[in-house]
């Protein structure tokens, strides 16, 4: 799971183009001048820009001038200390690998009151421990990456601004060149993206047609009927000219990125196997979306796994308690249930253990899901807890499971963030009865920012 993550951030970090906003002119942050260096880097962390916390412990610098734009983000940190006059926070929630928060990296925030994004950091890290990768991978020179000089192959590895057929933008974000990053989406999920754009086609000369061009948030997205694919920003134009025929690679310099982005999965999906007896077991996800993350991978024609009656799930060579699967939904499609529960957060947890046996999960599974929302969910005043009903969960996340289990009981519940209380109707929640071979899947969806472009599913 660890190599997946680092390869993802790494190609959205080094791509530079992977968070909307990121190749906004520098501007006054907050009372923070804007700094002519971006995320300046320490590897070995410094030893004469150093802090001590009232703890005695002593930390050194190893990001400058980084940034977190997000408010949803700043919200998942929790202030432990102030040094200086300076506030000192702390991740508050797992972190991208899925591992404890600990104090191991202490973030001592830089702006002045009023607070508003983005908030700039100076990052320290406590003498002895080793830098973590996803901080590494902030990097302020950019990356770089191989590129194959090839108009043979689909999709295409590469293009510049000046091929695209009928450009039409003003947009000053977008760059001369794009490179494949090897991600691919769909167009449903590209056109749920408030504000995409169609900036012209490409030609592709391995088929001899022309594909749209949709550009949002510094990606650009190549569109072959219903795929959507994923290319990053250069900021040079690349050189695809070939030589005697021959397949040469060029390596090319990608933007810069002050923002050091930890990318906390909002949601932790699970589908739990019971047969009656052991046997092997084919589960597809048919998400309208698309997948951010799956445990274990998930193939083309979904998991064949060997199920267990006492729930293990035998995969590749290693056993699982569930599978998994994170995707990101188009807002358009995403039925939102009217009726639920509006508490405060000291309120989940009774609220948890009340409604989640009643929708017929049993212990283990209830104590999964309480561990993970709990933690998962930022600090807000109020919440809306609405459930999802079967039919809408299965209009955005279809399941076709084979052999089909006598029982599927597909737990959905949908959060939402207030400021103020709301008046809702009180669902009616039958529990329904598990027989045979049973297939349970708990899940939650939640939308950190209003504006934010798709709903993290799992």
């Amino acid at each position: 799971m660890n190599k997946f993550f680092i390869v993802l951030i790494g190609v959205a970090i080094i791509g530079g183009a992977a968070m909307a906003g990121l190749f906004a002119p520098p501007k006054v942050r907050n009372n923070v001048p804007a700094a002519t260096a971006s995320c300046v880097d320490f590897n070995p962390p410094s030893t004469t820009d150093t802090i001590t916390l009232s703890s005695g412990q002593t930390y050194g610098l190893i990001k400058d001038n980084a940034e977190i734009r997000e408010q949803s983000k700043f919200g998942e940190m929790r202030k432990i200390d102030t040094v200086g006059g300076q506030d000192v926070y702390v991740m508050d929630s797992s972190n991208l690998y899925g591992q404890t928060i600990t104090q191991d990296v202490v973030f001592v925030l830089q702006n002045t009151p009023p607070l508003q994004a983005p908030y700039v950091f100076k990052i320290y890290i406590r003498n002895g421990v080793a830098i973590p990768p996803e901080i590494l991978n902030c990097q302020s020179s950019g990356g770089r990456i191989a590129v194959v000089r090839d108009n043979t192959s689909f999709p295409p590895s590469a293009f510049n601004k000046t091929d695209i057929i009928g450009f039409s933008s003003s947009d000053p974000s977008i760059k001369p060149g794009y490179v494949y990053g090897a991600l691919k989406t769909t167009l449903a999920y590209v056109q749920g993206l408030t504000g995409a754009i169609m900036v012209g086609d490409l030609r592709i000369a391995s088929r001899g047609t022309n594909l749209p061009l949709y550009f949002h948030g510094g990606i650009m997205y190549l569109i072959d009927n219903n795929d959507a694919y994923e290319y990053f920003g250069s900021d040079n134009p690349i050189d695809l000219t070939q030589n005697k025929k021959s397949l040469q690679l060029q390596k090319i310099t990608f933007v810069t990125t002050p923002t050091y982005s930890w990318y906390t999965p909002s949601c932790k999906p699970a589908i739990y196997l019971y047969p009656t007896k052991k046997e092997n077991v084919n589960v597809k996800v048919n998400t309208v979306g698309s997948f951010t993350l799956t445990i274990p991978e998930y193939p083309k024609n979904g998991w064949d796994v060997i199920a267990n009656p006492n729930g293990k799930i035998e995969a590749n060579g290693d056993v699982f308690k569930y599978l998994y699967y994170e995707s990101k939904i188009p807002d358009v499609k995403v039925k939102i249930p009217k009726k639920g529960y509006v508490i405060t957060k000291n309120e989940l947890s009774d609220l948890f253990n009340t409604i989640l046996p009643e929708l017929g999960l049993n212990d283990d599974e209830k104590s999964a899901f309480s561990d993970y929302w709990l933690k998962a969910l930022p600090y807000s005043p109020y919440y809306f807890v609405g459930i999802m009903d079967e039919k809408s969960i299965d209009s955005i996340e279809p399941l076709d499971i084979n052999p089909a289990p006598d029982t599927l009981n597909r737990v959905r519940v949908y959060f939402e963030l207030l400021e103020k209380p709301k008046v809702v109707e009180v669902p009616l929640i039958t529990t329904p009865e598990r027989k045979g071979f049973t297939v349970i899947e708990w899940g939650g969806m939640v939308k950190t920012d209003k504006d934010h472009p798709f709903t993290c599913s799992q």
